[in-house]
């Protein structure tokens, strides 16, 4: 439903109220969800009505005010006439807008057969445009599959559909593209959606088919963006159905599923203030040593002139960490420390990640084609259902048809992890070279960037390094700070003075001992760790045994 149409039922029901003496208590709507297939009772906000009256919380004399009766009435008849009988006779009347209409418990045989009549005629509309619709999605589905490429309704924003000829089109880039490239070059490079559109409202960049003069770029509008298929210039048709290389492509694939690993993984995580500057450098990815929790940096000294990192849950005062002593270290020398050393960070893993692609590339394969056998399964169902006439056999093929969808679901989500591993692989032996090389060049300017450039910078490298950097944890205490790399596969040891005093290499012990050690060394069971970054996600939140830096680490 728009947004028109949300505000002029919502005015309508008010004046109702206003004029037959009625207080508006609340407005309960559904917006977006279908009435025919019933999700507006199951989940809506009628549905919440209707179990508030069922619990005799909505008292009788109430008055539930609808648009019309198909607002009730979109599944079965009996069904929406069960629904309006069960709230009249709870004592609550129906007031129709469409035609003006009230209908109550001392409703008379003509009002009973009126509402039929309206729920029955509803239905059959409602049945009809959802046969059109279906028709018109089916019709899109074989033109695409053709080559055919028709107008797309609601289609990107910055794409011109130029007709051709014939009922085609053709689509090109408009002047929005660099904009939307843009929001995906800030996004990769480490930049949030909030300071992106805090960006582009100072560059005072036009707002996508605004009314309004004053209209402002918002975080909504920039993950719309960020999660469009249409970037790599896909055009999805329905949830099920997507056509590649529809459009023109905006960004690189790379870029794009880059971005959406992202996006996944920034649901389960809160996202931190990185203020003005973006003065945490390691944000994301720095933890106190004690207790787990993340590092955040605060200000303090002569008119708070000095940065410090500081344990999250210590700053607080919670009481999940117990460490003694120190409670913050000087943030300078150890960020110069870590920079210096970022020619360092490889896990010299060439020779293993070889042969890590290659079993994750035929885990990916057979995946694949387990999905690809039951889809044609659930193809093979579907065909034989629309033949059936028995309804017990259609309940049984039904059912069959349902238990596929699930497994096919499981199928397709072990594909998209593995998929995402893979492209993990891949990225990671291409930013052996290329991420030093970026770090490296943005430091150099930093002396001779303004504030909003600096802050561009820094999270670019915050987003470069959190790709080679698997953990920085500080010992806060002990005033120093220990650099993972590759999950537990290296790591050094630097103190506040920004000197290295340690260093761990693990990266030529084949996996297998590996993995006996950290079973032995770190009490993580084995069957937990796919990987080297497994074992720093299963000691994530715990303090390391002391003797194991006193036994491995080797000093400087």
């Amino acid at each position: 439903m728009k947004g028109d149409g949300v505000r002029r039922q919502v005015e309508a029901s008010h004046a109702y109220a206003a004029t037959n003496g009625l207080t508006i208590d609340d407005e309960l709507t559904d917006i977006g969800l279908s009435g025919y297939h019933g999700d507006h009772v199951a989940t809506g906000a009628l549905g919440g009505f209707l179990e508030l009256v069922k619990t005799g919380k909505i008292d009788k004399g109430s008055v539930l005010i609808v648009e019309s009766l198909d607002r009730l009435s979109r599944e079965d008849i009996i069904t929406a006439q069960s629904q309006l009988m069960s709230l009249l006779a709870a004592g609550v009347d129906v007031v129709t807008l469409i035609d003006n209409q009230r209908y109550s418990r001392s409703a008379s045989l003509g009002d009973i057969v009126l509402s039929l009549v309206s729920m029955a005629r509803a239905n059959e509309e409602s049945r009809t445009k959802s046969e059109r619709a279906k028709a018109k999605i089916a019709q899109r589905r074989t033109d695409a599959m053709n080559g055919k490429k028709t107008f797309v309704l609601n289609g990107p924003s910055w794409i011109n559909q130029i007709p051709i000829g014939g009922g085609q089109y053709r689509f090109e880039l408009n002047e929005r593209a660099q904009t939307v490239r843009d929001i995906f070059e800030m996004y990769d490079s480490g930049i949030g959606a909030h300071t992106i559109s805090k960006i582009l409202n100072a560059e005072k960049r036009p707002v996508f088919a605004s009314r309004g003069v004053f209209a402002l770029w918002r975080d909504a509008s920039i993950m719309f963006f960020l999660r469009s298929e249409a970037a790599i210039g896909t055009y999805a048709i329905g949830s099920d159905f997507k056509v590649p290389d529809y459009y023109p492509r905006l960004v690189p694939d790379d870029v794009w599923f880059r971005i959406q690993d992202r996006l996944s993984a920034n649901k389960t995580k809160a996202a931190g203030r990185r203020g003005e500057k973006f003065t945490n450098l390691f944000q994301g990815f720095a933890v106190c040593h004690n207790c787990g929790t993340p590092i955040r940096t605060i200000r303090g000294g002569n008119k708070n002139a000095y940065a410090y990192y500081a344990c999250q849950q210590k700053f607080i005062g919670g009481s999940g960490c117990d460490q003694q002593g120190r409670k913050f270290i000087r943030l300078e020398a150890i960020e110069e420390a870590i920079l210096d050393h970022v020619n360092e960070y490889h896990t010299d893993s060439k020779n293993g990640s070889v042969g890590q692609r290659e079993n994750v590339a035929m885990e990916l394969d057979s995946a694949k084609a387990e999905s690809a056998e039951v889809a044609k399964r659930i193809t093979n169902v579907r065909s034989v259902l629309e033949t059936v006439d028995n309804d017990d056999d259609r309940l049984a093929f039904m059912g069959r048809l349902s238990e596929l969808r699930k497994e096919s679901e499981r199928h397709n989500h072990t594909v998209a992890v593995l998929e995402k591993r893979l492209r993990e692989i891949d990225e990671n032996n291409q930013q052996q070279v290329d991420v030093n090389k970026l770090i490296l060049d943005e430091i150099r300017q930093w002396s001779t960037m303004d504030k909003d450039t600096l802050y561009r910078s820094r999270a670019k490298i915050n987003q470069s390094l959190s790709k080679i950097i698997s953990t920085v944890r500080f010992d806060l205490p002990a005033k120093e700070a220990y650099v993972f790399v590759g999950g537990m596969t290296k790591a050094w040891r630097i103190n506040d003075q920004g000197e290295l005093t340690g260093q761990l290499d693990w990266s030529h012990i084949p996996w297998s001992v590996l993995q006996t050690f950290s079973k032995n060394e770190l009490g993580i069971d084995k069957a937990k760790l796919r990987d080297a970054k497994a074992i720093n996600a299963s000691i994530e939140g715990e303090r390391l045994p002391e003797e194991l830096f006193g036994k491995h680490l080797t000093g400087h």
